[in-house]
């Protein structure tokens, strides 16, 4: 009768750790997700940042192409063609 009893006893320990066991891992979980989508924008704005780097860096280089192209004269066609057209 003792065995009995003992395992009795047993039940709602075990029944209690079970319900432990679930809620931690409901909470790790939960914290997985959150790590998860953490590291997504995280990703996503080193993406955003390298990509506007590139960008500026571009535009820059546009920018200082065409001043360069500015600074030259006209050809003499060119300035040919501007002067017949008015």
């Amino acid at each position: 009768m003792a065995v009995v009893t003992q395992q009795a006893e047993q039940i709602p320990k075990l029944e209690e750790r079970i319900r432990e066991l679930a809620a931690t891992r409901d909470a790790v979980r939960a914290d997985i997700d959150a790590l998860r989508e953490q590291v997504t924008i995280l990703t996503l704005e080193n993406e955003v940042t390298a990509l506007e780097e590139e960008v500026n860096r571009l535009l820059s280089e546009k920018k200082t192409l065409e001043e360069k192209v500015a600074s030259f004269d006209p050809p003499e066609e060119v300035e040919d063609i501007e002067k017949a057209g008015n």
